[in-house]
């Protein structure tokens, strides 16, 4: 995760004009909420394993384990910080599902699934970089991002709670509301593409796991 988003910033500031450090006039705070999909993980098998008395293992069971899809309402906090460079943070919550299939148990009981709706809260920090150069019709504006912060899985019953990392990096498009071009204008659309890395948390291992996520939010600039 570490080399993809150093990469990806590398390859942004490589297109940047040499005025993208110059002092902006346009809106510097904007606000936005929307939805946002994440798509699910396979954790993948893992054994119950029960250690014998001359110090081997014992399976007693094998389980695969998948964290499901969810889609999180956003609410997005943006400041910009000079005429291309923008920074923002970002909170989400959704819920979803933690499915884990059991089978092959040593006593011979039949296969079995079992599954957690399980709460999700997010808040990252990110990064943005507009492609100014790369302006498309309708003066739509494309974007690089990247980020990271907090993540917080609340399970059923809301009696236990386990916390974790979540970065992101892709880009995405702005596009501006009414007559008004790029910056100037007072309200947009926006669409983002990203990969979501999530560790910790209620996933039962210490491997990072990559999800698509898809994001619709409407943009207010102030």
């Amino acid at each position: 995760m570490q080399c993809a988003t150093v990469l990806l910033v590398a390859i942004a500031f490589a297109l940047l004009p040499r005025d993208a450090f110059a002092q902006s006039t346009e809106s510097r705070l904007s606000v936005s909420g929307g939805v946002r999909w994440t798509g699910g993980s396979n954790i993948g098998p893992r054994d119950a394993d029960e250690t014998t008395a001359g110090g081997g293992s014992y399976r007693l069971f094998a389980s695969d384990t998948e964290l499901g899809g969810t889609t999180a309402a956003d609410a997005t906090l943006g400041v910009r910080l000079t005429r291309l460079l923008r920074a923002e943070i970002i909170v989400s919550y959704g819920r979803l599902n933690l499915r884990t299939h059991v089978s092959s148990d040593v006593e011979g009981i039949p296969d079995t699934e079992a599954s957690e709706s399980i709460g999700q809260l997010t808040l990252e920090g990110s990064g943005l970089i507009d492609l100014t150069a790369w302006r498309l019709p309708r003066q739509t504006m494309p974007f690089l991002a990247a980020g990271g912060g907090y993540l917080r899985h609340l399970h059923e019953g809301r009696m236990f709670v386990e916390s974790g990392t979540i970065f992101h990096a892709g880009g995405g498009v702005l596009v501006p509301m009414g007559s008004a071009a790029g910056g100037e204008a007072r309200s947009a659309l926006r669409f983002d593409v990203k990969a979501m890395i999530r560790n910790g948390g209620a996933i039962p291992d210490d491997a990072p796991h990559v999800s698509p996520s898809l994001a619709a939010s409407f943009v207010w600039n102030f």
